[in-house]
Parts: structure tokens; C-alpha cells; sequence
């Protein structure tokens, strides 16, 4: 019988040794947690915190917080150790620096950037043509574009004016385009031709689209006329959109290392 019982209590231990209870009390803190051990004891045990995200509402906010965490970093070093390297990624209109990037814990500072109204539209011209008669290519230069696009092309384009004709003649530049019928059109502005190219001049991101810190990018635009339906077409020429959106993740690249240099870190364009 005395055998017996001690199989019993041994097929009992070996089951609680493999199967610890995990036990989470509602009083506790959400990182502390009991272990039931193999002869039934609670063990009392703590989580480590989760890493944290901080987000700044500005370039400048996200430089001083990371300096901020920075120093408060350097008052934990005790033992002469250097400071945790930290990697700042520009990509996919966020800027992001991780803390203690060789670690295990790696707490991130973000600052989303908002793409301006401008540059959105002119990705979506940049996805097929899209044509518009000459009250929507306005509006479109005077509110989506606005202020991008100098005020002597669109009263330009303001002006132009369309006659049929029957005279059998016709003129098409490169930015005009004849298909059965003659068109005339005219420009009350002294006769200037239809531009073939619009420079839209537009910031990228709203963060740097306003006051004295307003950056631009000169972004090169063909107009194509279709000189029978009066409808026109405008779209940015091949590469310009890439190359705005690179050189704007470059400045701001430059930008955030003026504003970190004294720490750390190091700055590249890419993704974490």
C-alpha cells in the first residue's frame, strides 16, 4: 500500500511540474503575475514593461525628446559604459529613431509626416490622364495646385478661347492635338501659345509647407490639349514626383543631423 501511495504522489508532482499555472490577479499591476511551482507555492513574478512609443508633433519636438531621453540615458550609466547607439530611419513619410538599436529593447520615437493636398494631386495626375475642359484644369491649377503654379499661366490658360472653324487649317504644337475637325484657339493675352510644360513649384509634406520654413519642389508637368473636345491633360513628366520625394527625405535627413549631432545617432534614409 505504501507503495502505491508513493506512485500516486509522484505521478501527482511530475503533473504540476509539467503544467505551472500561470496566474494573473485583477489587484495586481498588469506586469506582475504568480507561477504555482511543483508543491503548489506561488511564486511571485515581474514582467518586464513593454517598450514605449513617443510620438512628437514636429521635427524640432522629436530632436528635443530625443535629447531629453538621451541624457536621461547617460545619468543610468554608471559603470563608464558607452551610450546605446540609436538609428533614425526617413522613409514612408515617417521619421523614426530607435533607441538602443543592438539592444533587446528597442523604444522608438516617431513624427508622422502629412502629405500636402498639392502633392497628392499631382500623384494621382501622375496614375493615368485624366481629362478636364478649361474650368476644371483652372480650379485645379487655382485649388489643389494652389500657389504653386505662377499666376501669369493660369490667366493664360484663363483666356484661351475656342472657335470652330471650317478654314481647313489648323496649328499643333507639342501641346496641342488636331483629330478631324479644325479648331482654332486663341489667346486674348496677345496670342501666346498653350505652354507645353507647367511648373508646379509644391511642398511635399504640410509639416514644412507653411511660414519662412516652407520648402518646395519645382515639379515639371506636360499639358497636352485636345484642340477638338477643348479638354486638356496634365501630367508630371517622368521621374519628377521620385525625384521631389527623394530630395525632400534628404533634407529632412540633414535637417534632424544638425539637430541630433551632439548625440549618438546616426541618420539614414530607409526603413527600420
Amino acid at each position: 500500500m505504501g507503495l502505491e501511495k508513493e506512485a500516486l504522489e509522484f505521478l501527482r508532482d511530475q503533473a504540476i511540474a509539467a503544467h505551472t499555472a500561470v496566474i494573473k490577479p485583477p489587484a495586481e499591476p498588469q506586469h506582475i503575475y504568480f507561477t504555482r511551482e511543483a508543491d503548489g507555492a506561488l511564486t511571485q513574478r515581474k514582467a518586464e514593461v513593454a517598450p514605449r512609443s513617443y510620438f512628437a508633433s514636429s521635427l524640432r519636438d522629436l530632436a528635443e525628446l530625443y535629447g531629453v531621453l538621451t541624457e536621461a540615458a547617460k545619468r543610468r550609466i554608471t559603470d563608464g559604459a558607452d551610450l546605446p547607439s540609436s538609428i533614425a530611419f526617413i522613409g514612408n513619410d515617417f521619421v523614426q529613431i530607435v533607441l538602443d538599436e543592438q539592444g533587446t529593447r528597442r523604444e522608438r520615437l516617431s513624427f508622422k509626416l502629412t502629405v500636402t493636398r498639392a502633392f497628392t494631386a499631382l500623384r494621382r495626375l501622375a496614375t493615368g490622364p485624366e481629362a478636364m475642359d478649361q474650368n476644371a484644369l483652372i480650379e485645379l491649377l487655382r485649388i489643389e495646385l494652389h500657389g504653386c503654379v505662377d499666376r501669369a499661366t493660369i490667366q493664360l490658360l484663363r483666356s484661351l478661347k475656342n472657335t470652330a472653324s471650317t478654314s481647313g487649317e489648323s496649328t499643333i504644337t507639342a501641346s496641342t492635338r488636331a483629330l478631324s475637325r479644325s479648331v482654332v484657339v486663341e489667346a486674348s493675352a496677345g496670342g501666346d501659345e498653350v505652354p507645353d510644360e507647367i511648373v508646379a513649384n509644391t511642398p511635399i509634406y504640410e509639416q514644412f509647407a507653411h511660414g519662412d520654413g516652407c520648402k518646395r519642389h519645382p515639379i515639371r508637368c506636360g499639358l497636352v490639349m485636345n484642340v477638338e473636345t477643348f479638354e486638356f491633360t496634365m501630367i508630371p513628366l517622368a521621374g519628377e514626383l521620385e525625384q521631389a520625394y527623394l530630395t525632400e527625405e534628404q533634407r529632412i535627413a540633414e535637417e534632424l543631423r544638425f539637430l541630433v549631432e551632439k548625440n549618438n545617432c546616426t541618420v539614414v534614409c530607409g526603413l527600420p
